[in-house]
């Protein structure tokens, strides 16, 4: 394992030095080829590839991404977290300063509005199982 280790250091270290070699030896042939030129530019790559998917995968609904303004991005956050779940929000009771709804008057009765109470579910049974 370390051999192998040593071995490849060894030829990336010989690579680069045949390249440094080659580098010097060759130097007026390299600087006297040509400079590579882009016949396009970034562009006209982007607006290609476009036009190649439109062709390949048809004419595409999707909407451009933009950036949100702040007021925009705090309005979809909020609409987000509306949509995960209920939050708590405070009854009459607790509005009207009196705490709790235990402790503003006892059990709140079935279909009164909306601070009625919500019937538990069983709670399941622990223990042996019938056979």
């Amino acid at each position: 394992m370390k051999e192998e280790k040593e071995e490849r250091v060894l030829s990336a270290t010989e690579r680069d030095l045949r390249r440094g070699e080659n580098l010097v030896v060759h130097e007026d042939e390299i600087k006297a080829r040509p400079k590579r030129t882009w016949f396009e530019s970034e562009k006209e790559k982007k607006v290609g590839r476009e036009k190649g998917a439109r062709e390949l995968n048809g004419e595409s609904r999707k909407k451009e991404k933009k950036r949100l303004s702040g007021k925009d991005r705090k309005r979809l956050e909020i609409r987000d977290d509306r949509m995960e779940g209920k939050v708590w929000k405070k009854g009459s009771a607790e509005r009207a300063g009196k705490g709790t709804l235990e402790k503003a008057g006892g059990k709140a009765k079935k279909g009164k509005g909306k601070g009625a109470a919500v019937k538990s579910k069983p709670k399941a049974r622990v223990g042996k199982a019938k056979k």
